[in-house]
């Protein structure tokens, strides 16, 4: 018992601790029974698809119809997903995925698309046509895409946005994707860019018909004073990410990454700036609604808070 008076059970805490390895993390403020039954439903859904397919040779998914010759092959998405569970202990290997082009833009190699309904969801990878035979596509490997994917989608019961995105991005293969990726959280970012960039074409144009160059310098100001916030923005999540990892690794060792991803914003920001993470850590454990999501963390990687 925490001595918040809530009872841990060991039964329950192994169930999570198996969850947890197939990409179901504890939320914060979640109770451990709605937890369970949202998996339960989950891998439930999970199951119906595949047996879908082997019955009819296909089925549907959130509105799109797949056959049974579009399903990635077990030992494909095991490779695919090898980053996610080297580096943060996880591997969904559960998810119904396939090779399609008809959901994607015309650019992008792959996505994972999941729909929840409580705490019940729906989760599918698709990745391009192109992936089926070879393992790269334009400057993408399948492995980082469904790898970058699986992160998001098992920390979006989280509710978490700050670090949701340096931690997808920190298993990229590409360090230019690795330190400019997290600039973007939201589409807010992309569209102040994109209008940065309208504005800068624009001056430049009126620059050709004889306008002042004040005037293209001015045009200028927006896209960089946007770039130079997004990308402090990002410098600071990845300076504090790094320095919470470094201060897990004092419990975890070698588990920090895998632990920090399991971790909320605060939390992050926190133990960046703990003088004694070993303190803070036995704060988390032993009190307030983190507990059982640190029980649950403790469970797997050995803590010894």
């Amino acid at each position: 018992m925490n001595n918040n008076g809530t009872t841990i059970d060991k039964e329950t805490l192994g169930r999570l601790a198996e969850l947890d390895k197939k990409g179901f993390i504890f939320p914060p403020g979640a109770a451990p029974p709605d937890v369970l039954d949202g998996a339960r439903k989950t891998l439930d859904w999970a199951r119906t698809i595949r047996e879908d397919l082997a019955d009819r040779g296909r089925t549907e998914v959130m509105g799109e119809e797949f056959t049974e010759q579009q399903l990635i092959p077990g030992d494909i998405l095991k490779e695919c997903l090898q980053p996610a569970q080297e580096r943060y202990r996880i591997s969904p290997d559960w998810t119904p995925a396939f090779f399609s082009n008809k959901v994607l833009p015309w650019y992008v190699g792959g996505a994972c698309f999941h729909l929840r309904e409580g705490n019940f969801a729906r989760v599918c990878f698709v990745l391009r046509n192109s992936f089926r035979t070879r393992r790269k596509w334009l400057l993408y490997s399948r492995r980082e895409i469904v790898s970058h994917e699986i992160a998001h989608a098992a920390r979006s019961m989280m509710g978490q946005k700050i670090f949701e995105e340096p931690l997808a991005y920190r298993i990229s293969e590409s360090r230019f994707r690795r330190g400019f990726g997290p600039m973007f959280r939201g589409t807010w970012e992309a569209l102040a860019l994109l209008g940065g960039s309208l504005l800068l074409m624009a001056g430049s144009m009126a620059r050709t018909f004889g306008a002042p160059a004040s005037l293209h310098y001015g045009a200028a100001s927006p896209l960089i004073l946007t770039g130079a916030v997004l990308g402090l923005r990002a410098a600071n999540a990845h300076a504090k990410l790094k320095k919470a990892i470094e201060h897990l690794a004092v419990v975890y060792g070698t588990d920090a990454e895998a632990a920090a991803f399991r971790c909320t914003d605060r939390e992050i920001r926190e133990l960046a700036d703990a003088d004694d993470p070993r303190k803070i850590l036995e704060q988390y454990a032993h009190g307030g609604e983190s507990c059982m999501r640190w029980a649950v963390i403790n469970q797997r990687f050995g803590g010894e808070t």
